[in-house]
């Protein structure tokens, strides 16, 4: 695989994940070997100090202050994870069109705002929407680990979400950005099926 310039092993990480808790060597594997296409995309990245930045993490204060929580160190990520940590954690009670909805008005003001820093700086817009995407996936994996561990989602419903929440990414990947998919198809659905294996391990 070739150097991607990434200061995380998100493939290490995935598979310490996943053998933490329990999935079988093979699916573990599989899952890990089509990492790839995820990693790759990470290429040219710019790397961030992670925050965590899972909607439990912000406190919102009565007179609209915003205070951040749990900053422990978490390492150098790509950009687009922590955005991903922000909007696909949770459905806020909304069904897939009107999330989709939300998270484009979001993504757009974000954009809005980055963008008026790089005017300033002269440095270029550094956001990817497929290296979004690929991050979902990436961290969709994560969460479903998290979810697993005892007692956490005994019925399973924070699981299935985030698997959907993966599976749907890479629906996506396959339809807005058709060349790299073809060139990855391999990987995405090695990965598609794994994660339905996940999801219906019957």
């Amino acid at each position: 695989m070739p150097d991607t310039g990434l200061k995380t092993d998100f493939r290490a990480k995935v598979n310490n994940k996943l053998s933490d808790i329990g999935v079988k060597n093979h699916l573990k594997q599989r899952i890990v070997q089509s990492m790839t296409a995820v990693v790759e995309s990470f290429a040219g990245a710019v790397q961030v100090f992670g925050k965590d930045a899972h909607p439990g993490n912000w406190l919102a204060a009565d007179r609209g202050e915003i205070a951040a929580l749990d900053m422990e160190d978490k390492g150098v990520v790509p950009l687009e994870i922590d955005l991903v940590n922000l909007l696909e954690f949770d459905s806020f009670g909304l069904k897939r069109r009107q999330r989709e909805e939300l998270k484009e008005r979001i993504i757009g003001v974000y954009l809005e705002y980055y963008g008026r820093y790089l005017e300033c700086s002269g440095e270029k817009m550094p956001f990817s929407r497929l290296r979004y995407l690929n991050a979902v996936i990436q961290r969709m994996l994560c969460l479903y680990c998290f979810w697993s561990c005892r007692g956490r989602d005994t019925a399973g419903i924070r699981r299935n979400f985030v698997l959907d929440n993966a599976l749907y990414a890479i629906g996506e990947i396959s339809h807005r950005f058709k060349d790299y998919f073809s060139s990855h198809h391999r990987d995405y659905n090695g990965l598609e099926t794994a994660l339905n294996r996940l999801k219906f391990p019957g």
